[in-house]
């Protein structure tokens, strides 16, 4: 049985179960849906590219201090990254337009 997460063992943070996820690139490769909402991160983790099967990814309630800067993800079909303070740097060509997979894309 699982213990349940408390002050002195904290549950790991998501980008930090991505991290040590990263040596397993099969592992990765399948990762359908990815939460990193609030996580705390400033830039996106290098271990998204090899998330290959990639549909849903959030990444919402972050401080990314860059453009959104996805590697190329070819199955990603909704991104949301509400309160990232993205709007104003996305451009439409670029990233935006080599996602033709994109259905639902969320940046208030």
């Amino acid at each position: 049985a699982e213990s349940e997460p408390n002050d002195d063992h904290p549950a790991p943070a998501p980008e930090a179960l991505l991290l040590r996820l990263e040596g397993d690139a099969v592992r990765l490769k399948g990762v359908a849906r990815l939460d990193l909402r609030g996580a705390g991160l400033v830039a996106l983790p290098a271990a998204l590219a090899l998330c290959a099967q990639l549909e849903h990814l959030d990444v919402g309630g972050n401080r990314l201090l860059r453009s959104l800067d996805l590697p190329d993800l070819p199955r990603l079909r909704i991104l949301f990254a509400t309160g990232c303070a993205l709007g104003p740097r996305l451009a439409p060509v670029g990233m935006l337009s080599r996602m033709i997979s994109l259905r639902m894309l969320s940046i208030k």
